[in-house]
């Protein structure tokens, strides 16, 4: 070969060379730019979601700023009603309490009067009760015997007669109940004079003594037996 021919053919590689370079670093950069072109797609497709998710939140917050203004309305609203609310209380409870301090005075006073009233009328129930033996015609008061309960007095007539001996016998005996006004017999009162009626009245003489030893008899059988 001459030295041209080697000229030729050492040139027609390094051109070889170069272009083979040349490819391998446009291949290189051809798959940077895809790569990065896929980056900016994602990029892209990144802030779309994140603009939608920026709306969504500002529509959102939006929302939450209307409820909120609302919620503040009505808790001013509500405020305000209770506020009226407390004062028609206070208005009512100072009614009340003016009304209450009347009722109670009114009350009052009727209980004084009526207590006064009941007082009174014991009081001349009493008196009259011990002073009966007194005001009763044709009857003396020395033979009034006072009991109280279930009746007044027990009267045995002729009995202070009797123990002045100016008299040997009682010409009575009367169970005697006193009453004023519209005043009635109670049910034991009834009952009382229903058995005096029916004559069930009995005179009893009871020996203590004969009594406790009857008793004290019985228990020692029983014991021995």
């Amino acid at each position: 070969m001459t030295y041209t021919d080697y000229y030729v053919t050492a040139t027609f590689i390094i051109m070889l060379f170069f272009i083979k370079n040349y490819y391998d670093k446009y291949s290189n950069s051809t798959i940077l730019i895809k790569n990065f072109i896929k980056e900016i797609n994602k990029l892209n497709t990144e802030i779309e979601i994140l603009s939608n998710l920026k709306l969504a939140l500002e529509n959102k917050t939006n929302a939450l700023q209307g409820s909120n203004d609302s919620n503040l309305q009505m808790i001013e609203h509500l405020k305000s009603e209770m506020l009226q609310i407390k004062q028609n209380f206070d208005l009512d409870k100072d009614l009340l309490k003016k009304d209450f301090q009347l009722k109670l005075q009114e009350s009052t006073e009727a209980a004084r009067k009526d207590a006064i009233k009941k007082s009174r009328s014991i009081l001349r129930g009493q008196a009259s009760e011990h002073l009966a033996p007194y005001v009763i015609p044709d009857t003396n008061p020395k033979d009034y015997r006072f009991m109280g309960n279930p009746v007044d007095y027990i009267c045995f007539d002729g009995l202070s007669d009797l123990l002045d001996n100016k008299t040997n016998e009682i010409n009575s005996i009367r169970f005697v109940d006193i009453k004023t006004g519209k005043s009635s017999l109670n049910k034991s009162q009834r009952r009382i004079r229903d058995a005096i009626s029916a004559n069930k009245v009995i005179f009893e003489v009871i020996n203590l003594d004969d009594e406790i030893n009857k008793q004290n008899q019985t228990n020692k059988e029983s014991k021995e037996n």
